[in-house]
C-alpha cells in the first residue's frame, strides 16, 4: 500500500487548502524525507489527514469521528472556518484509488452531517461507495488492514521502544498493550476473576435456598388423608339436605309470585272493560264515516273545482294589473326617446324620430374618425423617423421641445461636415478607407515588433538555458564518480560477508562435536574451559548472516543501477545541450529577419525604428479619433432626411389637431355619449316589446273571462247532482255530508285504538291460563307444614356449615398439593445447583491459569508471546542496521538482553548500551511492529513520529545512514517527523510546516 497524494483544507491548524504530492517533485524522487515545524504547527496534522480520510479515526481521538466529537473536542475543523476536507490518492497492486472526507457548517453555524466518498481513479474515476458506513470497512478491505493495524504498520512511534527497551517486565508489558493495542487480554483476565468469584456466589446463593424448603413426612400426608376421607361424606350428605330444601323454597315463591301474576291480570281485565265503554262513541263515528265514504270522491271533484275557479279568477285579476304596468312603462321609454333626441315625441313618431336620430349622429362619428385617423397616421410617421434615428444613436422623443432638438441637431451637422471638410458620404467613405489602408501595415510592424522583443529575451533564456545543461552534466559527472568507490566498497562487504557464512556453516558442520562439550572440561580443539557457544545460537546467527549476504547482494545490484542511471542521464544532458544549440541558431536567423522587416516599413508610415511600440500606437490612437469622428459625422448625414421630414410632421400635426377639435365638439353637441347605436336600439326594443305584451295581455284576458264562466255552470250542475243522492240517506245539504267525513289520521287513530283493545283481550286470557297452571303445579310440590321464613333460615345454615366442610377439605388437600410443588421445585433446584457447580469448577480452573484482580497474570502470558514474536522480527530488521547485536528472548525476564556477537555471543543488558546503539534497537523493534501488523500487506510508506532528539550527532548519522540503506533496499517512502535541527539538514528533501500568524501554518515542500 502507497500514499501518493494528501489534499487538505481547514483541517487543524492548517487554514485554506493545501496539497502533498508524493508521486511528483522532489518527493517522487527522495524517498527519505523529514516533516519538520515548530510545536503546534500541524506536523501530526498530516498523519491524522491521512487516518480521517481512509478510517475516520484520528490517534488523537478514541473512537470514530462525528460532528459531536468534531463540537465537543474542539478538533479538525480550523476556528473561524466553514468547511473542512480530508483526502487521500493511494496506489493498491497497481491500482489508483481515492478516499475523501469532508464537513461544512450550515446557515445557522451547526455542523452538518459528515460526507465520505471511496473513487476508483484506475477506473474512469468510478465511484465505489459514498455511505458513511461502508467507506471505513472498503478502505480496510482494499488495504488489507484495519485502523489498529494501519496505525501500526505505517505510523511508526518509535519513541515507545525507547522506553520499552529499558523497562522493567511490568511496566513492559503494559507498554507492549499500548503499543500492540492488546490491552483486551488484561481485561479477559479480569473478566474471569470475577466471572468466578460469581459462580462461587451462585453456588452458595442457591445452596442456602435449597435448605429453606421444608417438606411432610409420610406419617403427616396419611393423617391428612384420612381426615379428608372422613369429611368428603358428610359433605355429600349436606348437599343432599341443601338441595331438598331449594325444592321447597323454589315452590312456595312460585305460588306467592302466581297469586300477584292472577291479582294483576284481574286489575288489567277491569281496565279493559272500562276503555271499552270509552270507546262506544268513537265507534259510532268510525261507522258513519264508512256509511257515507261513498261520496266522498264526488265531493272531492267539486271541491277541485271550486278551488280551480278562483286561481282563473285570480289570473283573470292579475291580467288587469299586468295592463295597467305595461302602460306606465310606454309612457317612460317616450319620455327617455324625448330627451335622447331633444324633442317631444308621442307613441306614433317614437320611431321615426329615434331612426333620424341615429343617422345624424353616425355622420357626425364618421368625421371625426376621419380626423382622428388622419392625426395617428401622422403621429405614426413622426414616431418612425424618431425610431430610425434612436437606431443610429440620436435619441429624441415626441415633446414641446422636439423642433428645437431637431433644428439643434441640423446646425450640428453643418458645423461638423465644415470642420472635417466634407460635404457628403462618398467623401467621409474615401478617408476612412486611406486611414484604414495605413493602419493594417502599422499593426503589423508593431507586433512584429512585440515579437522581435520576444525573440530577443528567448535568445537569453535559451543561453541561459544550455549553461545550466552543462552544469547539470558536471553534477552527474561528479556523482558518478562518488558512486564508483561506493560500489567497489559494497563488493568488499559482500566479499566479507560471504566468507562469514562459509566459516560459520563450518562451524555447524561441527555441531555433534559442541554438543559433547561439557562446563570446566576443556576443549579438545583449543583447550578452552568455558564454552559460550553451547547455547544454540549458531542457527539464528547463520540465517542473519545468510540475510546480510542477500542485503548486500541487492544493494550492490542498487548502486550498480544508479550507476547505469547517472550515465543514461549525462548522455541526456549532452543530447539536450545539442539541441538547444541548434534551436539558438534557428532562433538567431528569426531575429535577423525580423529586425530587417522593421526597418523596410518604418519610413513608408513615417515611423523611426528606434521609437518606442507606445509612439507607434500613439499614431494608430490619433487615427483612430479620426475614424470616430467621421463615423459620428456618417450616422448624422444619415439621419439628415429623418430630422427634416421631423420638422414637417410637427407643422402637419398643429393643422390636424385643430380640425380634428373642431369635428368633435359638433359631434359632442348632438351626442357626449360613446355608445349611440345601443342607447338608441334599447330604446326602441323596449318600446316594440311593450307593444307587443299589451296586445297579448288583451287575448289572454278574454280567454281567462271565458274559461271561467264554462267553469262554474260545471260547478253548480255538480252540487245539484250529489244533493239529490243524500237526500235518500236523509240528508238536504252538503254541509251535512262534511260532517259525516273523519279526516285520514283521525280514522287511523280510532282503527289504531280498536285493534290494541282486542290485542289486550287476547293477551290476557292467554296470561291467565298460563299463571294458573303454574300456581296448579307449584302447589303439587308445596310442603304445606313450614313456612318460607323457616326453609330460608334452614338453607342459611346448611350452606353455612358446607362452606366450612369445603374450606377444610381445601385446606386439607392444599397442604398435599403444596408439599407436591415443593417436591418438584427441589428436583429443580438440586439440578441447577450441579449445573452451577459445574459452572464453577470450570471457571476455576480458568481462574487458576489466567484470572486476577488486576488481569496481571494473562497479560504477563500474552505479552511474553507478543515480545517474543516481536523480537523475532527485529532480530531481521537488526540485520540491516547492526552485524553486532541480536534480541534474546526469556520469558519471566525482568529486563530485556541481547546476545553480543563480536564478543563471544556473550549476553548484555539493553541498559549497558550506548544511546546510538539503544536507538537501531528502538528503531529495529518499531519496524519488526510494522512487519508484525502488515502481516502479508505491501507497505510502501512509512512514517515514524520523533525519537531522534536524544541523539548525539555520531548516532543521529548512524541512524540517517540506517533510514537511507533501508529505504533503497526496499524502495519504500520513509517520512520523519522531527525538529532536530541536524536532522533537517542532514536529509535534503522536507516538507515545512511554516507558521503564517494567528496560530494558522502553511505547508511548503523543498
Amino acid at each position: 500500500m502507497k500514499i501518493c497524494e494528501i489534499r487538505l483544507k481547514n483541517f487543524h491548524s492548517l487554514k485554506g487548502e493545501h496539497q502533498i504530492n508524493f508521486e511528483d517533485g522532489v518527493l517522487k524522487d527522495a524517498g527519505l524525507f523529514v516533516i519538520t515545524g515548530p510545536t503546534g504547527s500541524g506536523k501530526s496534522s498530516i498523519l491524522d489527514v491521512i487516518t480521517l480520510a481512509l478510517y475516520n479515526q484520528i490517534p488523537r481521538i478514541k473512537g470514530s469521528i462525528s460532528k459531536n466529537t468534531i463540537e465537543s473536542e474542539g478538533v479538525i475543523i480550523t476556528k473561524n472556518t466553514d468547511d473542512c476536507y480530508a483526502e487521500v490518492l493511494f496506489e493498491i497492486k497497481g491500482e489508483l484509488y481515492r478516499s475523501n472526507w469532508s464537513i461544512k457548517r450550515t446557515r445557522n453555524r451547526t455542523l452538518s452531517e459528515r460526507t465520505v466518498t471511496l473513487t476508483h481513479v484506475s477506473n474512469n474515476n468510478q465511484i465505489i461507495s459514498n455511505s458513511i458506513s461502508e467507506v471505513p470497512k472498503l478502505n480496510e478491505a482494499l488495504i488489507g488492514l484495519n485502523y489498529e493495524q494501519f496505525v501500526q504498520s505505517m505510523i511508526l512511534a518509535q519513541g515507545q521502544f525507547s522506553k520499552l527497551l529499558l523497562a522493567k517486565r511490568d511496566e513492559r508489558n503494559k507498554l507492549l498493550e499500548e503499543i500492540t493495542g492488546t490491552s483486551i487480554y488484561r481485561k479477559i483476565g479480569v473478566h474471569v476473576f470475577h466471572k468466578y468469584n460469581e459462580k462461587k456466589r451462585a453456588v452458595a446463593d442457591q445452596e442456602l435456598i435449597m435448605g429453606e424448603t421444608v417438606l411432610l413426612t409420610n406419617e403427616e400426608i396419611e393423617v391428612i388423608e384420612e381426615e379428608i376421607k372422613q369429611k368428603e361424606p358428610l359433605l355429600k350428605s349436606k348437599n343432599e339436605v341443601l338441595e331438598q330444601l331449594n325444592t321447597f323454597k323454589i315452590a312456595k315463591e312460585t305460588l306467592l309470585k302466581a297469586n300477584q301474576e292472577l291479582s294483576i291480570i284481574e286489575q288489567e281485565e277491569t281496565q279493559l272493560k272500562n276503555d271499552k265503554l270509552t270507546f262506544e262513541e268513537d265507534q259510532k263515528r268510525l261507522d258513519e264515516h264508512t256509511k257515507f265514504s261513498i261520496f266522498k270522491e264526488e265531493y272531492v271533484s267539486i271541491n277541485h273545482l271550486q278551488k280551480e275557479a278562483y286561481k282563473l279568477e285570480s289570473s283573470f285579476e292579475k291580467s288587469k294589473n299586468e295592463k295597467i304596468l305595461l302602460e306606465e312603462n310606454n309612457i317612460e321609454v317616450i319620455q327617455k326617446g324625448t330627451i335622447l333626441v331633444q324633442k317631444e315625441l308621442n307613441h306614433s313618431s317614437f320611431t321615426d324620430a329615434l331612426q333620424t336620430f341615429q343617422n345624424e349622429v353616425k355622420s357626425l362619428v364618421e368625421k371625426e374618425n376621419l380626423c382622428k385617423n388622419q392625426l395617428d397616421t401622422e403621429k405614426e410617421g413622426l414616431t418612425s423617423n424618431l425610431n430610425q434615428l434612436n437606431q443610429v444613436g440620436i435619441k429624441l422623443s415626441i415633446s414641446a421641445e422636439l423642433k428645437n432638438e431637431v433644428q439643434s441637431i441640423l446646425s450640428e451637422i453643418k458645423n461638423k461636415s465644415e470642420k472635417n471638410k466634407v460635404k457628403d458620404l462618398s467623401e467621409i467613405s474615401a478617408i476612412k478607407n486611406e486611414i484604414n489602408e495605413l493602419k493594417i501595415p502599422a499593426l503589423q510592424l508593431i507586433g512584429d515588433k512585440k515579437l522581435f522583443d520576444e525573440k530577443g529575451q528567448g535568445l537569453d533564456v535559451l543561453s541561459q538555458n544550455i549553461s545550466n545543461e552543462k552544469l547539470q552534466v558536471l553534477n552527474f559527472q561528479e556523482k558518478l564518480q562518488l558512486i564508483l568507490p561506493q560500489i567497489n566498497l559494497m563488493e568488499e562487504k559482500l566479499r566479507e560477508a560471504k566468507n562469514k557464512l562459509e566459516a560459520n556453516n563450518k562451524v555447524k558442520s561441527l555441531e555433534h562435536l559442541r554438543l559433547e562439550l561439557q562446563n570446566d572440561c576443556p576443549c579438545p580443539l583449543c583447550g578452552a574451559l568455558e564454552h559460550p557457544f553451547v547455547e544454540n545460537h549458531q542457527e539464528i546467527l547463520i540465517d542473519l548472516l545468510q540475510e546480510q549476504v542477500n542485503d548486500f547482494i541487492k544493494q550492490k545490484e542498487s548502486l550498480s543501477a544508479e550507476k547505469i542511471k547517472l550515465e543514461s542521464s549525462i548522455t541526456n544532458a549532452n543530447n539536450n545541450i545539442q539541441k538547444l544549440i541548434s534551436e539558438e541558431v534557428i532562433k538567431n536567423n528569426e531575429f535577423k529577419l525580423l529586425k530587417d522587416k522593421i526597418s523596410e516599413y518604418c519610413p513608408k508610415l513615417g515611423w523611426d525604428s528606434s521609437e518606442t511600440i507606445e509612439k507607434w500606437q500613439e499614431s494608430i490612437d490619433l487615427w483612430d479619433q479620426k475614424l470616430n469622428d467621421l463615423v459620428d459625422l456618417e450616422k448624422l448625414l444619415i439621419s439628415k432626411g429623418n430630422l427634416e421630414n421631423i420638422l414637417v410632421s410637427i407643422e402637419k400635426l398643429k393643422d390636424l389637431q385643430l380640425h380634428f377639435s373642431e369635428t368633435k365638439a359638433l359631434r359632442i353637441a348632438k351626442y357626449p355619449g360613446s355608445n349611440y347605436n345601443q342607447e338608441v336600439n334599447a330604446l326602441l326594443e323596449s318600446f316594440n316589446t311593450i307593444k307587443t305584451k299589451i296586445e297579448q295581455n288583451k287575448l289572454v284576458a278574454i280567454q281567462l273571462k271565458k274559461e271561467l264562466v264554462e267553469l262554474k255552470t260545471s260547478i253548480d250542475l255538480k252540487i245539484n247532482n250529489l244533493i239529490q243522492k243524500i237526500n235518500a240517506f236523509g240528508l238536504t245539504e252538503i254541509e251535512q255530508l262534511t260532517s259525516k267525513f273523519l279526516d285520514e289520521n283521525t280514522v287511523n287513530t280510532l282503527r289504531a285504538k280498536k285493534a290494541l283493545i282486542d290485542q289486550k283481550e287476547t293477551i290476557l286470557k292467554t296470561r291467565r291460563n298460563e299463571q294458573e297452571k303454574i300456581f296448579q303445579d307449584a302447589k303439587a310440590k308445596d310442603e304445606s307444614d313450614i313456612s318460607l321464613e323457616e326453609i330460608v333460615s334452614k338453607l342459611t345454615r346448611e350452606m353455612a356449615e358446607i362452606e366450612v366442610l369445603k374450606q377444610e377439605i381445601w385446606t386439607l388437600r392444599k397442604k398435599l398439593e403444596d408439599d407436591l410443588t415443593k417436591r418438584e421445585k427441589a428436583k429443580e433446584n438440586q439440578s441447577k445447583l450441579e449445573q452451577l457447580m459445574k459452572d464453577q469448577k470450570l471457571w476455576h480452573k480458568m481462574n487458576e491459569l489466567i484470572g486476577d484482580g488486576t488481569g496481571k497474570k494473562f497479560s504477563n502470558f500474552v505479552q511474553d508471546l507478543s515480545l517474543k514474536q516481536l523480537l523475532s522480527f527485529g532480530n531481521k530488521r537488526l540485520v540491516g542496521f547492526s552485524d553486532r547485536y541480536l534480541f534474546e528472548f526469556e520469558a519471566d525476564a525482568e529486563s530485556l538482553n541481547v546476545i553480543d556477537t563480536f564478543m563471544g555471543n556473550t549476553k548484555r543488558s539493553v541498559s549497558s548500551l550506548s544511546g546510538g546503539e539503544s536507538f537501531k534497537l528502538s528503531l529495529a523493534l518499531a519496524f519488526a511492529l510494522s512487519d508484525m501488523a502488515a502481516k502479508n500487506v505491501n507497505i510502501e510508506s512509512l512514517f515514524i513520529d520523533e525519537g531522534f532528539g536524544t541523539l548525539d550527532p555520531e548516532s543521529l548519522d548512524q541512524a540517517i545512514s540506517i533510514l537511507e540503506h533501508m529505504q533503497a533496499n526496499s524502495n519504500k517512502s520513509i517520512g520523519i517527523i522531527s525538529h532536530v535541527g541536524e536532522l533537517k539538514e542532514r536529509i535534503g528533501t522536507k516538507i515545512k510546516l511554516v507558521p503564517a500568524g494567528t496560530g494558522y501554518s502553511k505547508i511548503e515542500v523543498e
